[in-house]
């Protein structure tokens, strides 16, 4: 049971980041600040829940190879989710290029704006454990 689920799951990864969902879908090449920028209820209902689904996905993928520093004597992270399956699953490349490529910094912009713009409940959690998970042991000077 558990090896049919890793494969759905891995299934459902590979057709996000190669599928249909493209950054330009996110809004991230605006030239708007994001500041001011404010979303729609519509947008706010449909893209929450993307940005939650982002999140939630890039959180049952390793991210060790993008921690900069070492973890010293700081304790693991507790993770808020666990992934279906036991092992952490390779990150494709097209969300890699997304967290850590040359534009990654807009794509945070628009998950602290998603953040920022729906309301509280498990989607805002989901994507704040994201950026968290993303952020843990990692100084990069982006």
């Amino acid at each position: 049971m558990e090896n049919n689920v890793e494969k759905k799951w891995r299934s459902l990864l590979n057709k996000v980041s190669y599928g249909p969902i493209k950054l330009s879908k996110l809004d991230l090449n605006t030239d708007k600040d994001v500041y001011s920028r404010r979303w729609t209820s519509l947008y706010t209902r449909e893209f929450g829940d993307l940005h939650s689904l982002l999140a939630t996905l890039v959180m049952t993928c390793t991210v060790d190879r993008y921690q900069t520093i070492a973890q010293g004597d700081f304790p693991d992270r507790q993770r808020l989710l666990e992934p279906p399956h036991k092992e952490l699953l390779e990150m494709p490349s097209a969300m890699q290029e997304i967290l850590w490529g040359p534009e990654c910094l807009r794509y945070i912009r628009e998950a602290v704006l998603a953040f920022r713009e729906i309301a509280p409940d498990h989607r805002q959690q989901t994507i704040l454990e994201m950026i968290l998970y993303c952020s843990f042991c990692n100084e990069d000077s982006q």
